[in-house]
């Protein structure tokens, strides 16, 4: 209950506080589930949601994935390059969410110790620590075509100028660092006159799983890779490290109207990285 007091003290919507109160209710879920909480025998979240069921699922929004030709206008190379080569985030996210399938808030917050590449197999992947829900805390394997784009090498420059977070120029506002990149996809989506009902950064990530069924990839290999519930409340999560061998292959099958080459990173951020006076913590909030 105090924590519920404590969310309501912070301007937000029902909605939104609700889905927070979800994240703990599923993880009391899990744990008295695998008997792992034994003094609880019932979830302390129950009666504790601001909205009922059937009004929850009237406010929740159903995302449009983008068509094939708006994807091919986001990220053609010039005018992309224009309007969102101009810092890491910008640049990256939206190349990250089309090629993972991860939220905008699991983008924006990848740290250098979540890049990993596994003893075994060799495979590179991100390791997403925090999430909406406890299926969503993942390891997503890295795809070839973000390897090709350069995405190692941007975080290698990370690595190299001691930044804790691949972004971190940007500044954590109400728990997430996605402010900035929301607003430009908002406004790139204007200027390029594909700003269309119900699309935002959110829709790559219904585009990844749409291709990934179109592929014909298992639902067990497309819910450990995007972290989703498999639609009867059970989260299925984490995916561990030995798997990541046959989830690869999912991700690599992932193909867009993108110009890869003409995209490929340039290390146009190195510079702007290796001055920490850029960094968010150098910086006095506003």
């Amino acid at each position: 209950m105090e924590y519920k007091d404590a969310l309501l003290t912070i301007p937000q919507t029902s909605k939104t506080i609700d889905n927070k109160l979800s994240t703990l209710h599923d993880f009391f879920k899990y744990m008295i589930g695998h008997g792992l909480h034994t003094k609880l025998d019932s979830n302390p979240v129950e009666g504790m949601f601001i909205l009922t069921k059937d009004a929850r699922k009237k406010t929740t929004k159903a995302y449009q994935p983008f068509t094939e030709d708006a994807l091919a206008k986001l990220f053609d190379s010039a005018p992309y390059l224009d309007a969102m080569g101009g810092a890491p985030d910008l640049f990256w996210g939206p190349l990250l969410g089309v090629y993972t399938g991860m939220r905008i808030g699991e983008v924006t917050q990848i740290r250098c110790i979540d890049v990993h590449k596994a003893p075994r197999t060799g495979i590179h992947y991100i390791h997403v620590y925090k999430s909406k829900t406890v299926g969503g805390i993942r390891n997503v394997p890295i795809c070839d075509a973000l390897i090709g784009l350069g995405f190692l090498e941007y975080v290698n420059e990370c690595r190299a100028a001691g930044a804790e977070r691949l972004f971190p120029h940007r500044l954590l506002i109400n728990h997430s660092y996605s402010k900035e990149l929301s607003a430009a996809m908002l406004e790139y989506q204007r200027a390029r006159r594909l700003k269309a009902p119900q699309t935002s950064f959110h829709s790559f990530r219904v585009n990844v799983i749409t291709q990934m069924h179109d592929n014909d990839a298992e639902a067990g290999k497309i819910m450990k890779i995007v972290g989703h519930d498999d639609g009867e409340g059970h989260a299925v999560h984490w995916g561990y490290v030995r798997e990541l061998h046959k989830l690869k292959p999912v991700v690599d099958e992932l193909a867009w109207p993108i110009d890869l080459q003409a995209l490929k990173y340039d290390g146009r951020f190195a510079g702007f990285l290796a001055d920490r006076n850029n960094w968010a913590a150098e910086k006095s909030e506003e």
